[in-house]
């Protein structure tokens, strides 16, 4: 694992590194907190991915309500990656003061992502979260 902190007047305010075992596969897992998002990179194949924008809003009545967006690639067609950045964004709001949007990249190896994995994924990142 690795840390590092940058000053207040940089907008890159911390960064975490760390490789985990996911499902039998080497999984790399990547997380920065801007000042205006938080990024998770999730790769199993070395490569970016498809990039994630999920986001948390007030709805008129008061309410919580979550946004997913796929910015960048192919929506996963069992929308496994948007359940994952779901979760991370619950996590975030839940765990802590911020309510930033986070940005997910993922390359994880086969088409579609079974839940137990998604589970495994958000884990690692919850257990190492930077928020």
């Amino acid at each position: 694992m690795t840390f590092a902190d940058a000053d207040e007047s940089h907008p890159v305010h911390s960064v975490k590194q760390l490789e985990a075992d996911v499902a039998g596969v080497r999984t790399i897992f990547f997380m920065e907190k801007f000042s205006d998002r938080i990024l998770v990179l999730i790769t199993q194949t070395g490569k970016i991915g498809t990039i994630i924008r999920a986001g948390q809003e007030m709805t008129l009545e008061g309410n919580t309500s979550f946004t997913v967006e796929t910015l960048l690639g192919a929506p996963s067609a069992d929308l496994s990656l948007d359940l994952c950045a779901r979760r991370i964004i619950e996590s975030v709001t839940s765990t802590s003061a911020t309510s930033l949007p986070v940005v997910l990249c993922a390359s994880l190896l086969g088409t579609s992502v079974p839940p137990e994995l998604v589970r495994e994924l958000v884990e690692v990142v919850v257990e190492n979260k930077i928020w």
